[in-house]
């Protein structure tokens, strides 16, 4: 009767240990939120969405987000104080990683009207050119030395004042994300009569978007919650019609 009884408790410890993974709320650090990935005053984004829809799936559910320049979101996941940290660097140890929730993108963007070639990193050396802040330190090694050796070569922090230095003529080229260029771009559109067209450069690599977690289990469940969202197609129907945020 006793060994009867030990079988059962032993059969139902699985079963305890899903139900109290069950609704609990996840918690997360990552760096300062830029739309349209992430809004930090509204709870809305398409890295948001995808995440809230990838944790739902699992019975998990989206709890704070810390948004914090990009070393204390680290340090917050190393301290144990959130769950996972969102945009994790590789090789963080003793950490366990999600599939990609998605990818980022980042392009050149020049005005149409303007003719110059571009076919590799070598031929941003001479022009005017703004790129997102750090890009020189994401960008790989060819991009950071021609960073060095431009001197009309800047980062700046806003992504929409880059995009307005871009179509006053400020500067040749920008080096953006391709969806916060296009949030950019409408949002402006949505103030002007028109704006130039512009047109798009394709030097980089997607970027993959990783989770980094410190309980296997969670990011066990995250990554099941990330698989149902691309093999059902709903990360597809999130990307194709991102969210739109108010002013």
């Amino acid at each position: 009767m006793i060994r009867l009884c030990l079988l059962s408790v032993l059969m139902l410890m699985p079963l305890a240990q899903a139900k109290s993974q069950a609704n609990r709320s996840v918690t997360f650090s990552t760096s300062f939120s830029i739309a349209p990935f992430f809004t930090e005053d509204r709870h809305n984004g398409i890295q948001y969405q995808l995440l809230k829809q990838a944790l739902q799936h699992r019975q998990l559910t989206l709890g704070d987000i810390a948004f914090t320049p990009p070393k204390r979101a680290l340090r917050l996941l190393l301290a144990g104080q959130v769950d996972c940290l969102i945009n994790a660097p590789p090789g963080l140890k003793g950490m366990h990683y999600t599939p990609s929730l998605l990818s980022y993108q980042n392009s050149i963007f020049l005005l149409a009207d303007n003719q110059r070639i571009i076919e590799q990193v070598a031929d941003l050396a001479h022009i005017r050119l703004a790129a997102f802040q750090n890009a020189s330190h994401y960008l790989g090694a060819e991009f950071a030395k021609m960073a060095r050796l431009n001197p009309d070569y800047s980062e700046i922090a806003n992504q929409s004042n880059q995009v307005a230095m871009l179509l006053g003529n400020r500067v040749e080229a920008i080096v953006l994300e391709r969806r916060i260029f296009a949030y950019n771009y409408q949002k402006l559109a949505e103030k002007k009569d028109s704006l130039p067209p512009v047109r798009e450069v394709s030097l980089f690599e997607e970027a993959p978007r990783f989770l980094a977690c410190r309980d296997p289990e969670i990011a066990a469940e995250i990554t099941a919650g990330i698989e149902w969202l691309y093999e059902q197609g709903v990360a597809e129907r999130i990307l194709a019609e991102p969210p739109q945020f108010d002013d």
